[in-house]
């Protein structure tokens, strides 16, 4: 993850201001690892950049979170999918589904 790390400080240096596709990549990059202190830091930072998550982004973040067992921010970020008018799609029901029945939380799936 340095060559990750040395292309944001590049991005930084050349005053490039990520967006949500560069912020959603890397959430990506960082849960598929499992490295949820980055995944908040990139939160973190779209939140100060005033750029609102997208349905692609809460997916990768429900995706994040669901595979990592914290079903409390699940439900915050369903949550927030709600405050912010987005609905989810059948990829966002997928994502539930199978990180639930992998936790075995079959009463979430129904």
């Amino acid at each position: 993850f340095d060559e990750v790390n040395g292309l944001r400080n590049e991005m930084a240096r050349l005053n490039i201001t990520p967006d949500i596709v560069t912020f959603s990549t890397l959430i990506d990059c960082y849960g598929k690892a499992g490295m949820l202190n980055q995944v908040e830091e990139i939160r973190e930072q779209m939140k100060q950049l005033n750029i609102t998550p997208n349905l692609k982004s809460l997916n990768m973040l429900i995706d994040c979170y669901g595979k990592a067992k914290m079903f409390d921010d699940v439900n915050r970020l369903r949550n927030e999918m709600t405050r912010l008018n987005i609905t989810p799609n059948i990829v966002t029901f997928s994502i539930l589904i199978d990180c639930y029945a992998k936790a075995k939380r079959f009463e979430e799936v129904n």
